[in-house]
């Protein structure tokens, strides 16, 4: 019931059905994108919480930026997930050693990442995910009471 709430409002608005190519339900869903991240990330903050559990954003950058808006959708990402108060594993400069960016995707019909795509990423978030734990807080809330970390 909490998610049709916002799926029924964002289609509405958008005037798409079922009928409908995919492309255009695309590009009519488009507008109301950062609606959208903006609920899913407060969403998740929230229920990570309740359980006791640390959210966190793992921020992805596409291996290649044919549509120049890898930066756009960076800076609305970190942006809408700092909104919602969580923290953010940025991996946005895991590329930036690659001069030949196409040289990390499979095809250029599809974004898959290749092996060196995958190998940096990783190398990129086990950097960033080491300096995060290590600053992890003795005490983790879980509703009103402590959990003690051993």
């Amino acid at each position: 019931a909490d998610y049709r709430e916002i799926f029924e409002r964002t289609v509405g608005k958008a005037h798409v059905h079922g009928k409908m190519r995919d492309p255009m339900i695309e590009r009519r869903l488009q507008p109301f994108l950062t609606e959208v991240y903006e609920w899913a990330f407060h969403r998740f903050a929230t229920e990570c919480r309740r359980r006791g559990i640390r959210p966190i954003v793992l921020y992805r950058p596409a291996p290649v930026d044919f549509e120049s808006i890898e930066s756009t959708s960076h800076s609305e990402i970190v942006r809408l997930a700092r909104g919602a108060d969580l923290e953010i594993i940025d991996l946005s400069d895991a590329f930036d050693t690659v001069t030949d960016r196409d040289s990390l995707i499979v095809a250029k019909w599809e974004h898959h990442t290749t092996a060196l795509g995958h190998r940096l990423l990783a190398d990129k978030l086990y950097e960033r995910l080491f300096k995060l734990l290590q600053r992890v807080p003795t005490t983790i809330p879980v509703g009103d009471n402590q959990a003690q970390r051993k």
